[in-house]
C-alpha cells in the first residue's frame, strides 16, 4: 500500500504508487464465479489503513457523476462528451486520529454495495482496494469489484470485474471534494470489456469524529498494530 505520512510542516513525505488500469484482471474468485452458490461467510475480512488530509475528512454527498469518456475495448470505439448521470451517494472518510494528529481511514474489505438493474438481483462486492497516494493536495484510491447477477436460488448466473480509480482534491471552499473517477470493467474471466470517466463534486454533511468500532473490528487496536508493524512508534497513541 503506498501513502503519505501527513506530518508536522515540513516533514511531509510523498509515496506515490502508478496510477493506471491494468489490462487484464485474473480470474474472479470461486465464490463469485458462474454456477456457484453464492456464499460469503468464508471471506477473510481485513483492515486496509491510509491517511487522509483534514479536508478529506468528514462525510460527503454526491448527486451525480459528469461522465466525459467511454470506451469499448471489444470495438475500440471511444467516445468524448458530456452526460449528466444521477447517482446519489454518500462516503466517510476518517476514523482514528495518530500521535502526530494525522487523520487515518480504515477500510474493511470484502464489503457489499448492491446495485439492480431491472428484475435482476445484482450484488457488488469490493474485495480489494489500495491507497495508491495520499498527500496534502490529493488522495488516489484504487478498488477492485466483483458484480455478481443471481438466479432464485443465489445461484451466480454470471459476474464481472470493475476497477475503479478514483481521485481526491479540494473542492473550493470548506464544504466541498472534487473527485475524478475512471472505472474500467473486466469479464468474469478477467478480459476488458469497456472504461467509463467522470467527475463530480461532493458536499460536506458532516465533519469528522473518531470511531472506535467497525464491523466488529476495535479501530484503535488495529491501528495500533499497524503503525507499531511499520516502526511508526512516534505516531502510537499510548493513552487517551
Amino acid at each position: 500500500m503506498a501513502f503519505v505520512l501527513l506530518a508536522p510542516a515540513g516533514a511531509t513525505r510523498v509515496i506515490q504508487a502508478e496510477i493506471e488500469h491494468k489490462d487484464y484482471l485474473p480470474g474472479v474468485p470461486d465464490t463469485f464465479a458462474s454456477g456457484a452458490v453464492l456464499n460469503t461467510d468464508k471471506l477473510e475480512k481485513r483492515v486496509e489503513w491510509f491517511p487522509v488530509p483534514d479536508w478529506m475528512a468528514g462525510t460527503f454527498t454526491k448527486e451525480g457523476d459528469m461522465e466525459t469518456f467511454e470506451k469499448d475495448f471489444q470495438t475500440g470505439a471511444e467516445k468524448r462528451e458530456n452526460y449528466w448521470m444521477e447517482n446519489r451517494v454518500t462516503l466517510s472518510f476518517g476514523h482514528q486520529r495518530d500521535a502526530l494528529n494525522t487523520i487515518w481511514h480504515a477500510e474493511v474489505v470484502p464489503f457489499r454495495a448492491d446495485g439492480s438493474r431491472g428484475r435482476s438481483r445484482d450484488q457488488r462486492y469490493v474485495i480489494g482496494m489500495s491507497c495508491l497516494k495520499s498527500s496534502p493536495e490529493s488522495v488516489v484510491l484504487k478498488f477492485h469489484s466483483v458484480v455478481v447477477a443471481l438466479d432464485d436460488h443465489d445461484r451466480v448466473r454470471g459476474s464481472k470485474q470493475q476497477e475503479e480509480i478514483v481521485s481526491f482534491f479540494p473542492g473550493g471552499g470548506n464544504n466541498f471534494i472534487a473527485t475524478t473517477s475512471s472505472t474500467k470493467t473486466f469479464s468474469e474471466s478477467g478480459q476488458p470489456l469497456y472504461q467509463l470517466d467522470s467527475h463530480t463534486k461532493r458536499l460536506k454533511t458532516r465533519g469528522f469524529f473518531e470511531e472506535d468500532f467497525l464491523s466488529g473490528i476495535d479501530l484503535k487496536r488495529s491501528l495500533y498494530d499497524f503503525l507499531a508493524g511499520r516502526n511508526m512508534q512516534d505516531r502510537l497513541v499510548t493513552a487517551r
